[in-house]
């Protein structure tokens, strides 16, 4: 690898990762074989080596990322093409609001040019007809069951969640704690509806999209369904839907548990598990499959199996199940995977439930069990985002203090939860990780490595502290990006071994 290109002449000629950053005009001066484009802008890009900068088509390749994990420009320009629709816009390659409009207001085309989307009316009570697109209006489980007369299981109260700002080395710590409540829990026991691969939306008999998230009262106008898989488009409270990319089967029963982002370990753990601690008071529970994604890791199926054994319905990718009895519970906390841009202080939106926290730590607490000795690092391995620039220095210099290196990636669960029980001292970048933090004695020494932009992370140090531990936060700085959650950061040695220091690590302060 030579260097990098980029048109930004304030980035042309510094470093990134030790490699030199070009401008395109330079290329004249270089001998290379491959230039690869790894930007949602490869279209306009390969354009300019080809036409401009007359660069031999066959010297230049496209990286393409995991289709499952597109950004937000690829999904669109993706969505855009399979309804037919032009991206308008005066900057080449972005969508307009034209288009978006578009999409919304207009009949959606399906794969057939000469079939249409039917009316909500022809949709109604035909979910398992093989319709192609359909509009519909959002709701909540609560508010969709109270207009159709269904009762719902209510399984436990309300649960007052704490926020508190990180306790940042060199800042005096926040004594202020912000309340904010969780959603009301209940179990929901329904018929003749739909769902999909990796989406958390449930279709009803009557063309209504329930989504507790989407229709939440105060924050669902918020919720951006861009990485919905069956969603095409959104406006207000109304969602298109489009079915075509599904194969479809009829069960009988199942218990819903697959949904949007599973894959994630950092929704895996405080959005989905928990919902098991509402629906076992349902009395049919243990007589119920339930239904996952079939693509989540072996990990979230190792904790799944922690907690119960309910056979499984796996739900491939691309398929759709209509289901004749279908229960359901909420999620503990609102948890978006995307919002739209807003202004809503973070402390009005509770990530991590503590009672959520203690089911899933359930009798796998470290206290008095193994012996806490051990001093572990928890390096990362191919991180999109949020990377460490300096990690492999900072590995080299905690080893010669005791630390073991470990990438949890690697680990089967129950070596994961074994290494957080055992361990004295963690040091670790910002990551869902840092949710195995609950396997840990209390009184474990954890010191996080992050970016200076905190973001929602007073979602996870209230609750934890509310669970009785005490996370020290090392705030490095930005390597390009500025206030980005997921911007890639360096973090100074002096600055670790002074908050190490300052925690107690004699070896380091002498």
């Amino acid at each position: 690898m030579i260097g990098f290109l980029d048109n930004n002449p304030q980035k042309q000629g510094d470093l990134l990762f030790r490699k030199k950053i070009y401008g395109p005009q330079q290329l004249i001066t270089l001998s290379f074989d491959k230039i690869v484009i790894a930007s949602d802008y490869y279209q306009e890009i390969q354009k300019q080596l080809i036409e401009e900068l007359t660069i031999s088509e066959d010297k230049i390749t496209v990286h393409w990322p995991s289709q499952e994990r597109c950004s937000r420009l690829q999904f669109l320009r993706k969505r855009a093409k399979q309804l037919q629709f032009k991206l308008i816009c005066k900057q080449t390659g972005l969508a307009s609001k034209k288009t978006i409009r578009e999409l919304i207001e207009t009949t959606v085309i399906s794969k057939h040019p000469s079939s249409v989307a039917p009316t909500n009316a022809k949709h109604r009570l035909q979910i398992s007809n093989p319709v192609s697109t359909v509009t519909v209006s959002l709701r909540t489980m609560r508010d969709w069951a109270k207009t159709n007369g269904l009762p719902l299981l209510e399984v436990a109260e309300v649960e007052e969640v704490p926020f508190k700002a990180p306790h940042v080395w060199g800042h005096p710590a926040t004594t202020e704690v912000t309340i904010a409540l969780s959603n009301k829990p209940y179990v929901a026991d329904v018929t003749d509806v739909r769902i999909f691969s990796n989406s958390s939306i449930i279709l009803t008999s009557d063309g209504t999209a329930i989504s507790d998230t989407g229709g939440h009262p105060r924050f669902g106008r918020l919720v951006n369904f861009i990485y919905e898989p069956v969603v095409v488009a959104q406006q207000n409270n109304k969602v298109i839907l489009s079915f075509s990319n599904f194969q479809t089967r009829e069960i009988e029963a199942g218990i819903f548990l697959s949904g949007l982002v599973s894959y994630a370990f950092g929704h895996w753990l405080p959005e989905f598990l928990p919902k098991l601690q509402f629906l076992q008071l349902h009395p049919h529970f243990e007589s119920l499959p339930i239904i996952v994604d079939a693509g989540m890791p072996k990990s979230h199926f190792d904790h799944l199996r922690r907690l119960c054994d309910n056979p499984l319905i796996l739900l491939e990718a691309n398929e759709s199940l209509i289901c004749r009895r279908l229960l359901v519970a909420p999620s503990p906390t609102f948890l978006p995977t995307e919002l739209f841009p807003n202004d809503i202080p973070v402390s009005e939106m509770p990530g991590l439930s503590p009672r959520a926290m203690r089911f899933i730590r359930g009798s796998q607490s470290s206290h008095g069990k193994l012996r806490r000795n051990k001093r572990i690092f928890l390096a990362r391995k191919n991180m999109k985002w949020r990377h460490l620039i300096n990690e492999s220095e900072i590995e080299k210099a905690l080893a010669d203090f005791g630390f073991d290196i470990v990438f949890i990636e690697d680990m089967a669960v129950q070596e994961q939860i074994d290494i957080f029980q055992q361990a004295e001292w963690i040091v670790a970048p910002n990551g869902s990780a840092l949710l195995n933090l609950i396997f840990a004695h209390p009184h474990v020494k954890l010191l996080i490595l992050t970016q200076p932009n905190l973001h929602n992370w007073g979602t996870f140090q209230g609750p934890m502290e509310s669970l009785g531990y005490s996370p020290l936060w090392v705030a490095g700085d930005y390597a390009h990006a500025k206030d980005q959650k997921h911007s890639h950061y360096h973090v100074p040695l002096q600055r670790i071994f002074e908050a190490l220091s300052f925690m107690g690590m004699n070896e380091i302060k002498n």
